[in-house]
């Protein structure tokens, strides 16, 4: 899409809220999962958020099932563990979604939180995390 002569990036906010539904159903919170490396595990389990480590930009991604996760984790062997979030399922409008990203894995899509107000808006919804798996 252009804005002038500039090219601009659109998201598809809604398609994370209707994938989510379709590979999990109705309900007011929803499970995302997300593998981790052991710098991240740690920083989760001793501050309860998902904050990107130092100056990184980067996003956190999150599948919609377990399965991908763990099939993400065996594709990528720095990964130790598969952590689950429920989140309320009305501020998954608010992150990025492609079907995209490594596609051979994430076959429902993936979530993206990206650094800034996203990642306040998702750690505001943020409703409980455990430890899914745990290769550590």
């Amino acid at each position: 899409m252009l804005a002038g002569a500039t090219p601009v990036l659109v998201h598809n906010c809604n398609g994370a809220a209707k994938a989510a539904e379709s590979v999990q159903g109705p309900g007011d919170t929803v499970d995302l999962y997300r593998a981790v490396g052991v710098r991240e595990f740690e920083g989760v389990m001793k501050t309860g958020g998902f904050h990107p480590g130092g100056p990184s930009l980067e996003g956190r991604q999150f599948a919609l099932t377990q399965n991908q996760a763990l099939g993400y984790a065996n594709w990528d062997k720095s990964k130790v563990a598969i952590l689950k979030v429920t989140v309320d399922r009305s501020s998954l409008g608010r992150f990025d979604f492609s079907r995209d990203i490594d596609v051979s894995i994430f076959r429902n899509g993936v979530i993206t939180v990206q650094p800034g107000a996203q990642s306040d808006i998702f750690h505001d919804a943020l409703k409980g995390s455990n430890m899914f798996f745990s290769g550590m």
